[in-house]
Order: C-alpha cells, then structure tokens, then sequence
C-alpha cells in the first residue's frame, strides 16, 4: 500500500486542516484514510473519479447554510466534522477534497460567492461535486448568477474558514 494513502505522506490540504484547530491529528487521519479506503482504485476518468468520490464520501456528509456558522461554532472544526459528518460547507468540501487528495486524484475546492464545490482538475467546471447536494454531479453554469468560480488553494480555504471562525456568532 502507497505511504500516502495509509496516512505516511498528507497532502498540503490535509496538513492545512489538520493544524487549523487544537485537534486529535492522529484520529483525523485515520478518519480520512477510511474515508480514502472507500474510493476504487482502479478508476481513472476524471470525471468518474469525482462521481466515485461524490456516492462514497461526500454523500456522506451534511451541510449547514453558507454563512450559518461563525466563531466557535462546531460547523467550522475539522475534527468534529469528521466525526460527526457535518459541517460548514466549505469544511466539508475542503474535507471531501483531502479524501479525494489522498487517492492522487487532481480534485481541489472551487467556490463561487455563495457555494462550495469540488473540482477535478482534469475535467473542471462547469461540472463539479456539490457537497451541499448529496455529493451529486453538478453543472456550475446553473450557479452563473452568483459569480464566478475560483479554484481555491489549501492557504486561501484555511484564511475564509479562519475569517468565519473570527466573526461573532
């Protein structure tokens, strides 16, 4: 078995979440191994690559509304996320990213004003993995009215959960 997928290695995502919050890094990592433990190997289409990663882990997870969590709100830690399989939208896709990381897959967060998405870095938007829709396939165009759709690296995803976690609840 590959170092990195069994926890040797983490991706800069995941070492990003797991310095965010005093936290259990050993239980967090083994979370996301089982999480990336449910992901096929033998799969190497882009885009079935995300669907795969939509069924098995991001439909896993529940949501809260965008801007519902701030300041010490459990939405926004990692470690409970994992645990509890809910969180803040933008958590859980950077979350779900990390799983998919983990496999060597090219998926990274990409957001728009309003949403948190996940993107393959190989088929892109327009279509992407809705954490906030069962971890479902979806065209990005059907959110042209919120603005445009940024790739976000590991730093910026950790400064706008930090910039909720600083806002008074």
């Amino acid at each position: 078995m590959d170092p990195r997928t069994a926890g040797g290695l983490p991706t800069l995502l995941e070492s990003t979440l797991l310095t965010m919050r005093p936290a259990n890094q050993e239980r967090m990592r083994h979370d996301l191994t089982t999480l990336a433990a449910r992901l096929p190997d033998e799969v190497d289409d882009p885009l079935a690559q995300l669907a795969a990663l939509g069924e098995r882990v991001g439909a896993d997870f529940t949501t809260s509304a965008i801007g519902a969590a701030a300041g010490d709100s459990p939405l926004l830690d990692p470690e409970r996320a994992l645990i509890e399989r809910r969180g803040d939208p933008l958590l859980v896709a950077a979350l779900v990213a990390a799983v998919g990381q983990r496999r060597h897959w090219p998926v990274a967060v990409v957001t728009s004003e309003r949403r948190a998405l996940v993107a393959h870095q190989l088929c892109g938007p327009p279509l992407v993995l809705s954490v906030t829709d069962e971890g479902r396939i979806v065209d990005a165009h059907d959110y042209g009215g919120e603005g445009d759709i940024y790739w976000r690296c590991p730093h910026e995803v950790a400064h706008a959960l930090e910039s909720r976690r600083r806002q008074a609840g």
